[in-house]
């Protein structure tokens, strides 16, 4: 249990870190965000083949991006992660993530209970599975913000819940693109 950040990983300036083959359980941020991963002002992080499963935070239950961080997911999971803002990830402040062939299942948040967005961010999304995650605001599965350039291709999104019924929630001055993605009983 971290006080502030970053449970398990907490990085600021400029660093470049890569996890691999990792698996994060039950780590917290109890008063910020990432409560796995925490990454701020121009770090760099690579993530492949790792589960993130019952981790909590503020801000990003998993992982938080802030300040030009560049985030790459890679072939993994993200299950029953909670947070107010951004269930399993919260990416803001001219920060870029990158999700392929990952699943995002069960999380649970206020607004975005998998993804949440603010502030200048871009997102890529690519064969990744959006399931069963939980709202109790907009987005059961993405909330963004103001300011977001997202491009998702072969994405599902299936039976996601927001109290307010959308599955996306895009806001103010974003440009989103869904090819060939699915959405079913949400």
């Amino acid at each position: 249990v971290a006080g502030l950040s970053g449970g398990a990983i907490f990085t600021i300036s400029q660093n470049n870190i890569s996890v691999s083959n990792c698996d994060f359980y039950k780590n917290k941020a109890t008063i910020n965000g990432g409560g796995a991963v925490y990454v701020s002002i121009n770090g760099r992080i690579s993530i492949d083949q790792s589960t993130f499963t019952e981790n909590e935070g503020q801000f990003g239950g998993a992982i938080l991006n802030s300040l030009n961080v560049i985030t790459k997911v890679n072939r993994s999971v993200f299950t029953l992660c909670d947070a107010d803002y951004g269930g399993a990830i919260y990416t803001n402040d001219n920060s870029m993530l990158e999700v392929d062939s990952s699943s995002f299942l069960q999380n649970t948040g206020i607004y975005g209970a998998a993804i949440h967005f603010d502030n200048n961010a871009d997102f890529t999304a690519s064969s990744c599975t959006f399931s069963e995650n939980n709202a109790s605001g907009p987005g059961g599965a993405i909330f963004t913000g103001s300011n977001i350039d997202a491009n998702l291709t072969d994405c599902i999104f299936s039976a996601n819940n927001a109290d307010n019924g959308h599955t996306v929630w895009v806001d103010n001055n974003s440009d989103f693109s869904f090819v060939r993605c699915r959405f079913e009983n949400n």
